[in-house]
């Protein structure tokens, strides 16, 4: 029989006390350790880019100013770990890098979106939202477990 993961819930133990796995939380703060990878890894789902368009795309979504040096070694970091992938394309005599999304960084945004699913689903819970409709997006073919059934508030 495959072994169940632990998941992190809050669980009663002998004295009455809550627990929580340990372990899970650590491996999920991992997970966002560093600021700019998940709005990269989304924002390459959703086309490659050049550096200067990733920038650009960052700024307008995230809202705030997105410092060069910081892009540049978040990419360094995504591509050694074979999250993002570089191509390069022939301009004239130039190469230009093309960022795009990897195979590993498409499971690892699968992960983003099912925490953020979860994250929403126990929100709109605590706030007795009434109308919530199935999780979709374009990234709903790579589903797990997790995202499976989840809801989230009907945007206008």
């Amino acid at each position: 029989m495959a072994h169940q993961p632990t998941v992190p819930v809050r669980q009663d133990d002998e004295l009455g006390a809550f627990k929580i796995d340990i372990e899970q939380l650590l491996r999920i703060a991992d997970l966002f350790r560093f600021r700019w990878d998940p709005p990269i890894l989304a924002a390459l789902a959703e086309m490659p880019c050049r550096f200067r368009a990733l920038h650009k795309k960052l700024e307008v979504h995230v809202g705030e100013h997105v410092d060069d040096n910081a892009l540049t070694r978040s990419l360094y970091r995504l591509t050694r770990a074979e999250l993002v992938m570089i191509d390069s394309v022939q301009s004239g005599r130039r190469s230009i890098k093309m960022y795009s999304l990897g195979d590993k960084g498409r499971e690892q945004l699968a992960t983003y979106e099912a925490i953020v699913a979860v994250y929403t689903h126990l929100t709109y819970r605590k706030r007795n939202v009434t109308e919530l409709v199935p999780c979709t997006g374009p990234h709903q073919a790579i589903q797990t477990e997790a995202t499976d059934n989840l809801y989230v508030h009907k945007r206008q």
